[in-house]
């Protein structure tokens, strides 16, 4: 489970190792969804702590929708960032309507995120997702056409770098090796804490 945090709101999102999931529940609809190249250079970009954020401002005008089995509706957008060890979405406006569901994935389907519904980002507005360990990644939007669309998708911008860029340094010991074997208890109640900045 990851816990998704802004300054107003929490969460519970499912994250799945997706092959076996995907088969069994049929939840995502496409294949071979061809991705938008997110170009970085100083004028787009800076630098943060764990990568760098890309600005993009993209939409569900730049995603592309389909009809399966005359019910429902979907909307997918792929991005792709070369090198990228892991991506994260963030999202200036995010608001799913009552019925909608939003997924994340990755085109090998070893990860998938969501659904994402109502319940998530109730208020609308910034909501980041959690990191997600590839170059590109799948968004896709499920709509059922007997009912009203009013969800809202807004990007702002994507926080991508290395896996390894500051995560530890040289002085820590990993909880994981021999010499971490009397804090087995302690590193349960650890979490990863992400913020927007800089600094």
């Amino acid at each position: 489970l990851i816990v998704q945090c802004t300054t107003s709101f929490c969460q519970i999102i499912t994250r799945r190792n997706a092959t076996d999931y995907i088969a069994k529940q049929q939840v995502v609809y496409s294949t071979n969804v061809k991705p938008i190249d997110i170009e970085v250079s100083n004028n787009n970009s800076e630098e943060l702590a764990i990568g760098s954020r890309v600005y993009a401002n993209l939409g569900l005008n730049d995603g592309n929708w389909s009809v399966i089995n005359d019910s429902v509706a979907i909307w997918t957008m792929g991005i792709r960032i070369k090198d990228a060890d892991f991506i994260s979405v963030i999202f200036n406006s995010l608001s799913i309507t009552h019925g909608d569901e939003l997924y994340i994935y990755t085109p090998s389907n070893q990860i998938l995120m969501g659904p994402f519904t109502e319940r998530v980002n109730s208020k609308g507005g910034l909501y980041p997702t959690d990191l997600i360990e590839d170059s590109e990644i799948i968004m896709e939007l499920h709509h059922n056409v007997n009912e009203s669309f009013t969800s809202q998708l807004q990007i702002e911008s994507f926080v991508f770098g290395n896996e390894q860029k500051g995560y530890t340094e040289d002085c820590f010991v990993d909880v994981n090796c021999p010499a971490g074997d009397n804090w087995g208890f302690q590193k349960n109640g650890t979490c990863q804490l992400l913020l927007l900045t800089s600094s």
